[in-house]
């Protein structure tokens, strides 16, 4: 009996941490957070649905150049397996703020770079590897969306107006499958206001990253308007798409969508019963990172 009972403490202690750190996941990187700093915060999730805080929902990481403020942060991880980090240095900046991560739990070479030479702001930087060009595509918000290319993110090309749907517009996210790269952006026409016909999402796509060849080709909004902040992530399990967008006049609300097929352009509204998410959240994103990164992740910042 007694060899039993050593047998099953012995596998509960194989199986618990298993069960806990064995899984691939999410990390959700955002500002807001429960003290509604412009720094950036962290969260996990392994289903992409239900997210845990990290650090008690207090921040990471802080700014110290510029205008010392995070705001839509955004994680990249570059070709050799490390982090990127990359924000909105504050509202009126014609740069952006980076840093460099290995494991998300140290971040090093605070750096201001100026993306912007047309005297306009720089919101919401995000970025993706174009295989065909072997450069860095680091897209962002003036009154369109315009891009530079890298190959180390220190040096930067001049930019170039990277989407025009003929009408102001902010907050380009892309992501790629079976080959077409579709690029969800918000129509920022209009007025803040619930009376709006505008404020709200649609989709691009193309078959490359090139310049101007993004074509809208949902004739309607994917979601509700007043929001912005678009983040697109697969379900690790499912053939299943979730679309989370920022009510950005409701300070910390966040909705969720999901599709089984991008090229469709049809999303489906998500009841706030499906999925959770920190207190005060603001726009972010998600990087899938695997199961020993989440492990150390979560270990320290938990």
């Amino acid at each position: 009996m007694k060899n039993k009972f050593i047998s099953a403490i012995i596998l509960l202690v194989i199986i618990l941490p298993l069960n806990g750190y064995s899984q691939d996941g999410y990390i959700l990187s955002y500002f807001g957070g429960s003290k509604y700093q412009e720094a950036m915060y962290l969260a996990y999730s392994y289903n992409g649905l239900n997210w845990i805080v990290l650090n008690d929902n207090n921040p990471v990481l802080w700014a110290t150049l510029g205008n010392k403020s995070i705001r839509d942060p955004y994680i990249v991880r570059n070709q050799k397996g490390s982090f990127v980090i990359m924000s909105t240095d504050s509202w009126n900046s014609e740069y952006a703020l980076f840093w460099d991560s290995e494991d998300l739990i140290n971040f090093k070479n605070e750096r201001l770079v100026r993306l912007n030479d047309m005297k306009q702001h720089v919101w919401a930087p995000e970025c993706i590897f174009d295989s065909t060009s072997q450069k860095y595509l680091v897209y962002w918000s003036g009154d369109i969306i315009y891009a530079n290319t890298t190959s180390d993110f220190k040096t930067f090309s001049k930019p170039e107006k990277f989407f025009d749907p003929g009408h102001i517009c902010i907050d380009a996210n892309i992501t790629k499958d079976k080959g077409t790269y579709y690029l969800i952006y918000k129509d920022e026409r209009g007025e803040n206001a619930n009376t709006t016909r505008y404020k709200s999402l649609k989709v691009a796509k193309s078959k490359t990253l090139q310049a101007g060849s993004f074509m809208t080709y949902t004739p309607d909004y994917i979601t509700d308007h007043m929001v912005e902040g678009p983040a697109c992530i697969k379900d690790l399990k499912k053939d299943i798409w979730y679309l989370y967008y920022d009510y950005f006049m409701q300070g910390g609300i966040w909705g969720c969508s999901y599709t089984n097929d991008l090229s469709t352009g049809k999303w489906s509204k998500m009841s706030p019963s499906e999925f959770s998410l920190p207190n005060g959240v603001r726009h972010g994103n998600a990087i899938k990172v695997n199961a020993l990164e989440l492990k150390k992740i979560i270990d320290k910042w938990k």
